[in-house]
């Protein structure tokens, strides 16, 4: 039993997915589930579903078995055949250029996804909302659909204070404005501008006060 290469494999595997089979030299066990994971987000950015509960549910657990198969998988190649070094990319450096790339992939899917994938999340940190959404809630929110109706829950961009807020559409009489207010205090309404609206949302995906999974939002 190839203890250190198992434990290693793991480590690595648990850093970036995919690095403990290139430690091990056994990429190609990996190409297949992280070539399909890609295929599916891809293709549920193209369809627009990611910003849905039913495609965002797609795309965390297939997030979490890539992750985790990178980790066990690894683990038990390890474990019984240890590391074939006659891989060229079982070197130092194809894994530190690995390592490098998926951050990287991580972070511009955290930083883009809104233009790219054609969605975002926001969590809820004030009761502006309350009831609908609750401080706390995780919400999906669709960057595509920027022609909000009325009673439309949108995000919307404060450029005077940088900042992001949630406000329901009340009136779409203004031409490149929407009349938005709160639901705490639905007698303050808000003018923005088109150019601030960042999206609509769509449900909150989780809300822990409720402890609540895919609850649509009215």
């Amino acid at each position: 039993m190839h203890i250190r290469s198992g434990i290693t494999a793991a480590v690595l595997g648990t850093l970036a997915p995919g690095a403990g089979h290139l430690y091990l030299g056994q990429a190609r066990r990996f190409m297949l589930p992280a070539l399909t994971f890609l295929i599916v987000l891809l293709a549920l950015g193209v369809a627009g579903q990611l910003s849905r509960v039913h495609g965002a549910t797609i795309f965390i657990c297939m997030a979490l078995f890539l992750l985790l198969f990178s980790i066990a998988d690894s683990l038990v190649l390890g474990l019984r055949q240890g590391r074939n070094t006659a891989r060229w990319y079982a070197r130092w450096y194809v894994l530190l250029g690995w390592l490098v790339v998926s951050w990287l992939y991580g972070y511009v899917l955290t930083h883009y996804r809104e233009s790219l994938l054609g969605y975002s999340m926001f969590r809820m940190t004030a009761s502006t909302m309350s009831p609908t959404i609750l401080p706390g809630d995780l919400m999906l929110v669709d960057t595509r659909s920027l022609n909000p109706s009325t009673t439309d829950i949108v995000i919307f961009e404060i450029p005077e204070r940088s900042v992001q807020v949630a406000g329901r559409v009340i009136s779409t009489s203004i031409p490149n404005a929407y009349t938005v207010a709160m639901d705490s205090n639905p007698d303050l309404p808000l003018q923005i501008s088109t150019t601030h609206l960042r999206g609509k949302v769509t449900a909150v995906l989780w809300s822990p006060t409720r402890r609540q999974f895919g609850a649509s939002v009215e």
